[in-house]
């Protein structure tokens, strides 16, 4: 049995309220021997005090309704021939779909473009499942993974090739049946599928008067413990560039340049990151040839990347115009991801094995006289 608590609470306030009224309005003084005031106001307080309640007055006091005056109170009977519907994922559908879902796999395709003209760049893509074993697909294939996984890929299975380098990234399956790379990866550059071809980048290096050293022609003039600032300019090749950047390699002598003192500053003076260079990718050369590296972000389109080489002369040498004494040498190796022991490693001028992931080594060659 439900007893529909709205309507009895308002009766009870309604006639508790007629009450107060009848006693405050009667012509008698007293009631049952008592002043009427004594019954009259208690009354009237709950029937006004209750009828604020169910009106919802007092509900900025902390104070709610008696009853919503439509929900019934349930004394205890159980309804007839009530059933709960409850929506349910179906067998084999991933947590992540929403309730009621039939969808149990989705169809993923894997393809590159370019990042400018957007047409199909080909090759071979890497992918793995949930961190699982490495598997390819050729351009535009497709396979199917449960919604929830993750997939980690590598555009161009770390082919590097004259024409693309490789991309890494990694995305959640969505509850869609089919997904493909559209979005931008999680470095914010284009989206997952574009990258950019490879193209010539152009270096220039300046002596202190701005005549360019490339060549080998307009020597620097350096004596004893002087300190000076050569520029160095990038022009990334047109609609084409290296996305993940690169290392700037100088290569010198130890003994007529202060490593210790040695920067690569960008446009706003501060010094680049460090990078590091197994010994078997060194260039052969005399035994007091030295290097230091300097990691570059990327280089894209016909854009101008500035910088300034510090150099520092020690005290206690002059340089000459020997090709190993007062020589030396300024370089780019790019970036580029790689697969090693099985994991999609970051871009790396080389891989586990001491190998460039892709070479391409632009060098100018200038003398310090």
């Amino acid at each position: 049995m439900n007893i529909d608590s709205g309507w009895f609470v308002w009766v009870v306030v309604v006639i508790t309220a007629l009450l107060g009224t009848v006693f405050a309005t009667s012509k008698k003084q007293e009631i049952a021997g008592r002043s009427k005031w004594l019954l009259a106001i208690p009354l009237l307080a709950v029937g006004i005090i209750g009828a604020g309640l169910q009106f919802g007055f007092f509900t900025d006091l902390g104070f709610s309704p008696l009853s919503s005056g439509v929900e019934p109170v349930d004394t205890g009977a159980v309804a007839d021939n009530v059933t709960l519907e409850i929506p349910t994922t179906p067998s084999g559908v991933s947590s992540v779909c929403q309730p009621g879902s039939s969808v149990s796999k989705t169809t993923i395709k894997l393809s590159a473009a370019n990042a400018v003209t957007l047409a199909a760049a080909g090759g071979t893509h890497a992918y793995k499942v949930s961190g699982g074993s490495v598997s390819t697909v050729a351009d535009g294939g497709t396979f199917d993974s449960s919604p929830g996984t993750t997939i980690e890929y590598l555009l161009m299975n770390e082919s590097n090739t004259a024409t693309y380098l490789g991309k890494k990234g990694s995305f959640t399956v969505p509850c869609s049946g089919t997904y493909e790379l559209t979005q931008p990866d999680a470095k914010g550059f284009v989206p997952g599928n574009k990258i950019y071809a490879n193209g010539s980048l152009t270096m220039d290096l300046f002596n202190r008067d701005g005549n360019s050293m490339a060549a080998g022609v307009n020597n620097q003039s350096m004596t004893t413990n002087d300190d000076f600032k050569l520029a160095l300019r990038f022009t990334a090749p047109s609609e084409a560039g290296f996305e993940y950047g690169g290392v700037v390699i100088f290569e010198g002598n130890a003994t007529a340049i202060d490593f210790s003192k040695l920067q690569l500053l960008d446009s706003a003076g501060n010094e680049l990151p460090s990078a590091t260079i197994s010994s078997s990718l060194k260039r052969a050369g005399a035994t007091e040839r030295a290097l230091k590296l300097w990691s570059v972000p990327g280089m894209i389109s016909n854009a101008e990347y500035n910088y300034k080489i510090r150099v520092v002369a020690p005290g206690n040498n002059q340089p000459d115009t020997g090709v190993m004494s007062g020589g030396f040498n300024v370089s780019f190796q790019p970036k580029a991801p790689s697969i090693n022991d099985g994991v999609f490693a970051d871009p790396a001028i080389e891989d586990e094995d001491n190998r460039y992931n892709y070479l391409y080594q632009p060098t100018i060659n200038g003398y310090l006289v």
